[in-house]
């Protein structure tokens, strides 16, 4: 069992590096001698079609008493050779990401920290606290629609500081 434990937390910080490095890092193609792709740029009718446009998601917490909101929200899917799923649930304001990771059984129900259910959260300063106490309850897990939502509380810790509680946290139909 100490040896699953390992093993996932070693996966969760690999989660954790590849989803930001991923979205820091510029996207450059892999034979720097090819001649470059010339595509027509898309014609902006508006200076408003520059924006980014993040869907809105339905998720929220209380964090150390405190509501708390995301931005944005997502799940990206790997599968390691042995045909194991792992998902990253991603929940952000820009600031706090809370990052689960999960490699159960694809139903809903409830999991616990531990069992093939791990989390962590980054804050500004770039440490991460890891959450060693809580759950995840799955309410909605559709493999075919590729749709999940959740409730999960968490207790999580970092070198030296207040431990960050958070509870009645949920998010609602993330799709991946």
């Amino acid at each position: 069992m100490k040896s699953k434990n390992v093993s996932m937390r070693v996966f969760f910080v690999f989660v954790i590096f590849e989803l930001l490095s991923a979205c820091s890092r510029p996207q450059q193609p892999s034979d720097t001698k090819a001649e470059p792709v010339r595509q027509q740029q898309p014609v902006l009718n508006s200076n408003s079609d520059t924006v980014l446009k993040y869907k809105e998601i339905e998720a929220d917490a209380i964090i150390n008493n405190s509501k708390w909101k995301p931005l944005t929200g997502n799940v990206n899917v790997s599968v390691t050779q042995d045909h194991k799923k792992y998902y990253a649930i991603m929940l952000t304001d820009g600031v706090n990401n809370v990052i689960l990771t999960y490699n159960g059984k694809e139903t809903t129900g409830k999991v616990n920290t531990g069992d093939f259910f791990n989390a962590s959260v980054l804050d500004a300063t770039g440490i991460p606290y890891i959450c060693s106490d809580g759950y995840i309850q799955f309410t909605r897990f559709d493999t075919i629609a590729r749709r999940m939502s959740a409730r999960f509380r968490l207790k999580c810790f970092k070198g030296g500081t207040s431990p960050m509680d958070i509870s009645s946290a949920s998010f609602n139909d993330l799709s991946w």
